[in-house]
């Protein structure tokens, strides 16, 4: 069993983050997880590069870290800085060199992520943290990001409730229409929308939908709940934010385009559900949300619009595919969030799946467009090679969404339903 000595006591360990999310039960049951261990001066604690998914908590002394790019800081125990795991990222992007003997407290970071995910909760989801000895914005807002995953105190932003209502229970084998209906009762805004989809071009019918159930059993359970997914996703991308609020409408923008020409190569290739590659569409970019929300805490970011980029660049994917798998996706839809900009994506499938739809879509909706990011040209984009095992070329795609332009702006205001 590990030392407890009076170094240990409760209130010792609450002054550390993420320890302070713990309660007195957690801690006590803490103390057989942990390890106290003192290093003398001049020893190396950490090395640059290493990676042995340990958590380190300075209680005494004085360190020394250095990143790759030679800066230093010294962190003394006690202090603000040693109240957070040191050089937390693995691999270690510092090196920790004792400068005064020093005793640490170190946890395995599995059983450390388990009691923090156990943990009571807070009033405070979001936890600020400072780990990285670099100041540029870009090293911040990674280690922020990699360590509140890690810690699951990620604040994920969440799907409306009646979407995780529906994807919940629809698992059920004696999830009913009716019962669909019910669940979207609940939400006055959702039912409009969903019986005005009902009665859109798309899905229209002989005569006119006026209830929750009529429009769920002409749409159909699978189709009712996508477009309730589109609507709160259409949500999920209102998040209010301050300076990056344009930024947020041309991601929304960006991503309904994608959306509903995704939508219209489905029909024209025939190998994809088309309220399915609708869905994939709008979701493809969900991961730069909270890459944004993070953003409007550093006023580099705010006034570098490059640097914002790179920073996009870098973390969509991982955001994208932690919170769809947090709100229990399918893989083929995660599948598009992490490889939507990888042009030398390949399935193995004979014609184009999910993510290859969406990867074509994307270059279409560049089409004309002035800050389009850089991209291989069509035929040199492996997505594209799919659509000739279909019958269509890059040249005849965009002919053909030309033609299908009425269809095309049909889906758009089908998807542009206001929050």
């Amino acid at each position: 069993m590990a030392d407890t000595s009076n170094l240990l006591t409760a209130k010792i360990l609450k002054k550390f983050t993420p320890l302070d999310r713990l309660n007195d039960k957690q801690l006590v049951l803490l103390a057989s997880h942990h390890e106290i261990k003192q290093y003398k001066r001049k020893a190396t604690v950490i090395a640059l590069g290493s990676s042995d998914n340990k958590e380190y908590f300075l209680i005494q002394g004085k360190l020394l870290l250095t990143a790759s790019d030679g800066k230093q800081k010294e962190i003394e125990g006690g202090t603000a800085t040693a109240m957070r795991p040191i050089a937390h990222l693995q691999p270690r992007q510092y090196n920790a060199k004792v400068l005064e003997t020093a005793t640490f407290l170190i946890i395995d970071w599995a059983v450390l992520a388990q009691f923090v995910r156990e943990a009571p909760k807070d009033s405070s989801d979001v936890l600020e943290v400072q780990l990285a000895v670099s100041s540029e914005p870009t090293e911040l807002i990674r280690s922020n990001f990699y360590q509140d995953l890690s810690n699951n105190q990620f604040n994920l932003p969440s799907i409306p409730v009646v979407a995780s209502q529906i994807r919940d229970a629809i698992a059920d084998d004696s999830f009913s229409t009716q019962r669909m209906a019910r669940i979207i009762s609940a939400d006055p805004a959702m039912v409009v929308k969903v019986i005005s989809a009902s009665n859109s071009p798309i899905f229209r019918g002989t005569s006119a939908i006026e209830t929750c159930s009529e429009a769920v059993v002409r749409l159909g359970m699978e189709t009712t709940k996508q477009l309730v997914d589109i609507y709160a996703l259409r949500e999920l991308f209102g998040s209010k934010l301050g300076k990056l609020q344009s930024r947020m409408q041309a991601l929304w923008e960006h991503s309904q385009s994608v959306a509903v020409i995704a939508h219209t190569l489905a029909k024209l290739t025939g190998t994809v559900n088309p309220e399915h590659a609708l869905l994939a569409g709008l979701t493809h970019d969900v991961g730069v949300i909270p890459v944004l929300l993070y953003a409007e805490g550093y006023a580099e970011l705010l006034h570098d619009s490059v640097l914002l980029d790179s920073v996009v660049d870098d973390l969509r994917a991982d955001m994208g595919k932690t919170m769809l798998t947090k709100w229990g996706w399918s893989e083929d839809m995660i599948d598009v969030v992490v490889n939507a900009e990888n042009w030398q994506y390949d399935s193995g499938s004979e014609g184009p799946n999910l993510t290859d739809i969406v990867i074509i879509a994307q270059v279409h909706a560049w089409l004309g467009t002035k800050d389009k990011p850089a991209h291989p040209a069509m035929g040199a984009i492996t997505a594209f090679s799919k659509l000739e095992k279909v019958g269509l070329t890059p040249e005849k795609s965009i002919a053909m969404l030309s033609e299908a332009k009425e269809q095309v702006e049909e889906v758009r205001r089908l998807v542009a339903v206001p929050v």
